[in-house]
């Protein structure tokens, strides 16, 4: 009888599913022109079925000054649950000089989204795929990549030889190139003109 119930115990702990958890992190030197204006740090983590994804940059911008962003991203079963961002200027947290984003899934059915502190419904097949996966998934069979800032879905154009256009609401383009999978550069096109993300060594 005990070799039995061993027999079941060691069957019921093969066919269960692998719970692991694994943890990436990235970090890119930001540049505008030759001089370095920030820096992006990338963290991934995986915990059985859940997976998260936290963005934090620093930017010195001309004109307007010291720019945090943060972006936070929630998966579970690959399909997202929550993403959000924060963007503040000059290290001021008031209302005027504070953004934020939300994007969550409710009762499993839609997504509430808040933007611009306006509240609507997007009513879609589960999202899969957001900006932040950029940074750590090269997009191989994605067409079309979900804003965590924006709160909408945005076009992916294949270039070839690792690299992918993100076409942004307002036209402009940004530029992510693979090798091997990883990324490695990232060109931002923005009101302010252009910065390249170049991935730091080590």
């Amino acid at each position: 009888m005990r070799i039995i119930k061993c027999a079941i115990i060691v069957l019921l702990t093969l066919c269960a599913p692998i719970l692991y958890t694994a943890a990436q992190t990235v970090k890119f030197k930001v540049f505008s022109g030759n001089k370095q204006i920030g820096i992006v740090e990338a963290h991934q983590k995986q915990a059985g079925v859940s997976r998260s994804i936290h963005i934090k940059s620093l930017l010195q911008l001309k004109l307007v000054g010291n720019v945090n962003n943060e972006i936070a991203v929630e998966y579970k079963n690959n399909n997202l649950v929550k993403a959000s961002s924060i963007r503040l200027r000059n290290d001021n947290q008031t209302t005027k000089d504070k953004k934020s984003t939300l994007t969550e899934l409710v009762s499993g059915k839609h997504y509430k989204v808040i933007h611009e502190g306006k509240e609507s419904v997007l009513s879609t097949a589960a999202i899969h795929y957001c900006v932040g996966d950029l940074y750590f998934t090269e997009p191989i069979n994605v067409h079309k990549v979900y804003s965590e800032t924006q709160c909408q879905f945005l076009e992916l154009e294949h270039l070839g030889n690792g690299k992918y256009e993100l076409i942004m609401p307002d036209g402009k383009r940004n530029i992510y190139a693979y090798s091997k999978g990883k990324l490695q550069e990232v060109e931002v096109n923005h009101l302010l003109g252009k910065a390249v993300f170049k991935l730091a060594d080590g």
